[in-house]
């Protein structure tokens, strides 16, 4: 399993969704759930285990795991914000996904809602990320009997969607946070979340007087931008995301598959054992 992949799995794990088990990249995910476990616990199983395949990548992976994750969307933006540069991620450092923010004080009177959650926070700054996702915008929405024109009831609950999310970013500004729309057309546009980390930094650096200079060489370098936006393709949904993943996963193979291991859980401790 990639280092991405792996990650993926394991914010899935501490997150609130899950993947269809039979199909997960294309299949429907479920939202809304308990997590498994949490970050710490799987911290502290690979750093305790031993005499296990891949165990230096898990451990080094386990580094990068996060609590909350609540979309598969939302768990793949923040997974490349926070994997190293030479994982082909962008290293924005530790981010706290879905923290909430309440307002209290003379802000009451400012804000349309007094309690609010973005997707994530880059830990200790002021800047994060809220993923914008098909709903809001009218994706496999349903037509007026093939029209192409959207029934009016759509139309409304799609109009509400939008203020609701244009409301939430003035309540998160208004709290001193400069929160980054994201929408599903920046991963499948070529060098779309580049751009959108690049402004992230540029906000990192003017607002919490962080240092990422190092970081825009790298994401400047032209055939290391290639190569990650493979990467991020390979994991979103499709023809061309199956084939891409297939494609890189030919380059390493891994050093055993899921199906040597058995996995299972009691009351959310995790045990793996070879097959």
């Amino acid at each position: 399993m990639s280092p991405i992949a792996q990650l993926l799995v394991g914010l899935e794990l501490c997150g609130r969704f899950s993947r269809d088990a039979r199909d997960p990249r294309d299949g429907t995910t479920t939202f809304g759930i308990k997590p498994i476990t949490t970050a710490d616990k799987i911290r502290s199983y690979v750093s305790a285990v031993h005499d296990l395949a891949g165990l230096e990548q898990s451990r080094r992976v386990a580094e990068w795991l996060m609590d909350e994750a609540w979309s598969p969307q939302e768990a793949l933006l923040n997974g490349l914000a926070r994997m190293p540069l030479h994982e082909l991620g962008y290293e924005l450092g530790e981010l706290q996904l879905n923290p909430r923010f309440i307002v209290r004080g003379p802000l009451l009177s400012l804000v349309d809602k007094k309690s609010r959650v973005p997707d994530s926070l880059v830990r200790d700054t002021h800047v994060g990320f809220n993923y914008d996702g098909g709903p809001h915008f009218g994706e496999d929405a349903p037509d007026m009997a093939g029209t192409g024109l959207l029934d009016s009831n759509t139309a409304t609950n799609m109009r509400k969607a939008v203020v609701a999310d244009k409301r939430r970013d003035r309540d998160l500004l208004v709290q001193g946070l400069a929160i980054l729309p994201v929408t599903k057309e920046d991963f499948y546009d070529s060098g779309g979340i580049d751009r959108v980390m690049l402004q992230a930094m540029s906000l990192l650096e003017r607002i919490d007087q962080r240092d990422y200079s190092k970081h825009r060489r790298v994401l400047r370098r032209p055939k290391l931008a290639e190569e990650r936006q493979r990467l991020i393709w390979s994991m979103l949904p499709g023809r061309r995301g199956r084939e891409l993943s297939q494609e890189l996963a030919r380059r390493e193979p891994p050093e055993a598959t899921v199906e040597d291991y058995d996995i299972t859980f009691d009351n959310g401790k995790m045990t793996i054992k070879r097959m």
